[in-house]
């Protein structure tokens, strides 16, 4: 599609009832890096884990850094692939907390044209369906309904989180002490 601008995604937890997505608007190049800090941000994630990406069908999958003792083929760093190559061909599951495994199944909707794009914020949230899920609860719990009190949904927050992300000009991370902040002071404090 040589006019396409950016991409409709749906991002679900898997296997949460009642359903909890959010539906993202994001820019047709953005790298599997860059769509970690999204996720992290519209589902109230601290990024405090490990996570990775996984094309369904295919054995490659995407991390932030090569885990393996010698090259394994199948790990690519998330920092140099893109990710709308990839949802072309499949659905992709992003796993957050290899503790707690939460899976979230990301889904392409649809392709956003140069001409549909004004009036559009790229990146933004445009639905959502569910509150966030606590940081380090597990699947036991949110299943078994155990779960503290979720921190509540707030899509006008979430929207002006994105628009500050998009006009950082440097990746930007969200933690729990402090808040949204660009990579480079985290690093200051270790």
């Amino acid at each position: 599609m040589d006019n396409a601008a950016a991409m409709e995604l749906m991002i679900k937890l898997a296997e949460v009832h009642p359903a909890v997505y959010r539906k993202l608007v994001v820019p047709l190049s953005i790298r599997y890096d860059q769509l970690h800090v999204l996720i992290q941000l519209a589902f109230g994630w601290d990024n405090s884990h490990l996570y990775s990406f996984q094309p369904q069908g295919q054995p490659r999958q995407y991390v932030p850094t090569l885990t393996g003792m010698g090259f394994d083929d199948d790990e690519l760093l998330t920092t140099q692939s893109y990710v709308y190559p990839d949802l072309l061909q499949a659905d992709i599951v992003y796993t957050y907390d290899f503790g707690a495994t939460w899976d979230h199944l990301i889904s392409l909707n649809k392709i956003i044209t140069f001409a549909d794009l004004p009036g559009i914020a790229v990146p933004s949230c445009i639905t959502y369906r569910g509150n966030n899920v606590p940081e380090n609860a597990s699947y036991d719990e949110v299943a078994g309904k155990i779960l503290p009190e979720p921190e509540k949904f707030d899509k006008a927050a979430l929207n002006k989180r994105l628009w500050l992300w998009s006009r950082a000009g440097e990746q930007m991370v969200h933690t729990e002490n402090l808040g949204l902040a660009p990579i480079s002071e985290l690093n200051e404090d270790f």
